[in-house]
């Protein structure tokens, strides 16, 4: 009787134990452009829970015909944007993609990105894992420079 209510529990707890050892993403969302636009970005939050460095290895989306890792990178005084091949995402760590920084870039945009309308986003680790999601468009406010 203690066997069946000790499995009975683990299988209970099972979904909670692999959802903390698992990567997860949050906040994401891809930036409104106006109409005659052909780029775009995306940002959001990717969670490593697990005890093991990983790597975010590539993006795709309809929505663009090219999709790739960025980030900005100061290159001779001037802030420059730079392809990556892999965003790293060290063991119990929060990676945040944002403006000027780490992001997803999407090139030849296919369709308007209009504020309220979401597209969808598979991304790929360096375990081979996809995670697939569904990302809301939203207008970024202008910043003063």
């Amino acid at each position: 009787m203690i066997a069946r209510i000790s499995t009975f529990i683990l299988l209970l707890l099972s979904p909670l134990v692999y959802a903390h050892n698992t990567i997860t993403v949050s906040d994401a969302y891809v930036k409104e452009i106006p109409p005659t636009s052909t780029t775009s970005a995306i940002f959001l939050t990717i969670d490593n829970p697990t005890s093991e460095d990983r790597a975010l290895v590539s993006a795709s989306t309809p929505a663009a015909k090219v999709t790739e890792l960025h980030t900005h990178a100061m290159v001779d005084g001037v802030m420059k944007m730079r392809q990556l091949e892999r965003i790293q995402l060290p063991a119990k760590t929060e990676t945040v993609l944002k403006p000027h920084s780490l992001h997803i870039m999407l090139f030849n945009i296919t369709e308007p990105l209009k504020e309220g309308t979401v597209i969808p986003l598979t991304l790929t680790f360096d375990s081979g894992r996809t995670l697939n999601l569904s990302v809301p468009v939203k207008k970024m406010k202008m910043m003063k420079h």
